[in-house]
């Protein structure tokens, strides 16, 4: 994923997991925080184009941790084909 670098009001904006993401079994805390990351920026933008440093800023990650949610969250069908 690529994307241009996260905004400040990016980062200080609040992060809504919604109850149905946070319920999915088997993947992680940290695939299930991305996934309602992906979620919001869906609804903002109709679109989503973030680069995994984007996730890693926004959570205050590693990318190799973002690298494993994401791999997840594909094994699981959550995300399309990028």
């Amino acid at each position: 994923m690529k994307a241009a670098a996260t905004s400040p009001s990016t980062k200080s904006r609040a992060l809504i997991v919604p109850a149905e993401v946070l319920a999915l079994e088997d993947i992680t805390l940290t695939a299930k925080l991305i996934l309602a990351e992906i979620i919001d920026l869906y609804k903002v933008r109709k679109h989503v184009f973030a680069s995994d440093e984007h996730f890693a800023t926004r959570l205050g990650i590693g990318l190799r941790t973002v690298g494993d949610a994401i791999k997840q969250l594909h094994e699981h069908g959550l995300l399309g084909c990028v």
